[in-house]
């Protein structure tokens, strides 16, 4: 299974179906039903937005801060959409660099519990070092016992916990850190 340039034509309907799943990327808000409904009825407009994000962009807080440099790729399994994954090339504002780290992940619902992470975190990791990322610091939540194996078995040093002061309901964040080797 490889990563495919985000927005990737031959996809489009089944990261739509992804989304009527709930799917999301790890991090960031899930599109309204609006949202939704105008993205299937003109998914050209919202795929050209997936590929070219509007900068300012609003964080999980409200705060509105220049997108940094991203790199988004798709999961791809024959013809369908599993999941995806973001890399910050640059931690950049002070929310990112405590609360988000480097990389964002998500796997369609129906698809989760698969070991699509497991498979994905390799490939995502030799793409960040590829940017010349050395120090790639990466969050997930406390609770997510799955992905927190899955970042330490990818050799991540464990950093610290915090709390999560964006979140309606109480949320510990722990932080890793990976080395990565420039290729």
């Amino acid at each position: 299974m490889p990563f495919v340039p985000v927005a990737t034509e031959a996809y489009w309907q089944s990261y739509l179906e992804a989304l009527d799943e709930g799917f999301f990327i790890s991090g960031f808000p899930r599109p309204s039903a609006d949202e939704l409904a105008a993205a299937k009825a003109e998914p050209a407009t919202f795929f050209a937005a997936l590929r070219n994000p509007p900068s300012p962009m609003r964080l999980a807080n409200g705060e509105c801060v220049d997108r940094p440099p991203t790199t988004v790729l798709w999961w791809v399994d024959g013809p369908d959409f599993i999941g995806a994954i973001e890399i910050r090339h640059v931690l950049s504002s002070a929310m990112v660099a405590a609360y988000g780290g480097h990389m964002s992940v998500g796997i369609r619902p129906s698809r989760k519990g698969r070991g699509y992470f497991k498979q994905m975190r390799p490939k995502a990791l030799e793409i960040a070092a590829g940017l010349g990322i050395e120090r790639l610091m990466v969050t997930v939540r406390a609770d997510n016992v799955a992905a927190r194996r899955v970042i330490e078995a990818s050799g991540a040093i464990f950093m610290d916990e915090v709390p999560v002061p964006y979140s309606k309901h109480p949320a510990i964040l722990r932080r890793y850190i990976n080395a990565l080797k420039r290729p």
